[in-house]
């Protein structure tokens, strides 16, 4: 005998079990988009950040190649076929701020092609003019330094050198122009030249392979 009141009730769960099988694709349905989503902003996060370092990558390449030739430039000018033979020159001043008030550490170019190969030996000293309580004023080297040698950075090179020290204005000093003198005595002679101030700030050194 058949247990009607049982195949009355067949249907209906067959009805509710499909749709609690269409709730459940729907509720998955939601995650997997959401996950697509998740991945889809985490890829455009991660292409983001490649971009930015390959860009910074080429940035750094692009200033690494501008020091190259500056530097080739350098050394063609001083070593290169027709070129002038000249004794003693200051060919750049650059100056960084330091982090003590009013110090700049500096940095001194000075080659020689007179003589290829023949030591050039002597000192080298700085000067600064600009505006002091209204007045224009020049700070010698004993003011600039006066913890250095009164005859000023000693150097001795071939070709090139590049000397490095501090400095420090006084208080209410407003640089203008940076002079520095060299002198090696003999042939060699003796060589100056003026900076603007605000030049020598942002003049790039040169690698320093100085024999």
């Amino acid at each position: 005998m058949f247990d009607l009141p049982r195949q009355r009730q067949m249907p209906a769960l067959a009805h509710d079990q499909h749709r609690q099988f269409q709730r459940l694709l729907v509720v998955q349905a939601r995650i997997d988009g959401r996950l697509v989503g998740a991945y889809q902003i985490g890829f455009k996060q991660v292409a983001r950040a490649a971009t930015a370092e390959l860009q910074q990558t080429l940035r750094d390449r692009q200033e690494q190649v501008s020091a190259l030739r500056a530097d080739l430039g350098f050394y063609s000018r001083l070593t290169g076929n027709g070129v002038k033979r000249e004794g003693l020159a200051v060919q750049a001043i650059s100056l960084a701020r330091s982090a003590e008030a009013r110090v700049y550490d500096f940095t001194i170019t000075v080659t020689q092609n007179l003589k290829a190969g023949q030591l050039a030996s002597g000192h080298v000293r700085l000067s600064v003019t600009g505006i002091q309580a209204g007045k224009l004023v020049t700070l010698a080297w004993a003011a600039l330094a006066p913890n250095q040698d009164a005859e000023g950075l000693a150097f001795e090179f071939k070709y090139f050198q590049q000397l490095k020290g501090a400095l420090m204005l006084p208080a209410g000093f407003m640089p203008n122009r940076i002079r520095a003198e060299a002198d090696a005595g003999g042939d060699m002679g003796r060589a100056e030249q003026d900076f603007a101030w605000s030049e020598a700030l942002t003049i790039p050194e040169i690698a320093d392979v100085h024999k």
